[in-house]
C-alpha cells in the first residue's frame, strides 16, 4: 500500500528524470534554471502532479493490487503516466 508520502517521493523521482531528459535535449544542454533552482521547481511540479485526479483516486483506492492504470488513464504504468504529466508541465511552464 502506498502512502501519500511514498507516492510523492515516486513523483519527485519521475519528475526529476523527466526534467533531466528534457534538459539534455536543449541547446547546450541547459535550462533557464540552474541546478540549485531546478530542485525547487522539480518539487513544485511534483506538488502539482500530486493534485492530479487519477493520483488522488489511486491514493483513495483500498486495494492497490486490483488497481489498473490502463482503466484510469491513457497509460498502462504509473511511471509513464507521471512522467507524461511532468513533461507537459515542464514544456508548458518552463521552456
Amino acid at each position: 500500500m502506498k502512502t501519500k508520502r511514498e507516492l510523492y517521493n515516486i513523483v519527485i523521482v519521475h519528475t526529476a528524470r523527466t526534467w533531466e531528459r528534457i534538459r539534455k535535449k536543449q541547446r547546450h544542454q541547459e535550462m533557464d534554471y540552474d541546478n540549485i533552482e531546478s530542485v525547487d521547481i522539480i518539487l513544485e511540479i511534483a506538488s502539482i502532479i500530486m493534485e492530479d485526479k487519477v493520483l488522488k483516486k489511486f491514493l483513495r483506492c483500498k486495494d492497490k493490487n486490483s488497481w489498473e492504470w490502463g482503466n484510469e488513464c491513457d497509460e498502462d504504468f504509473s511511471d509513464i503516466y507521471i512522467e507524461s504529466l511532468a513533461d507537459n508541465i515542464i514544456r508548458e511552464e518552463y521552456l
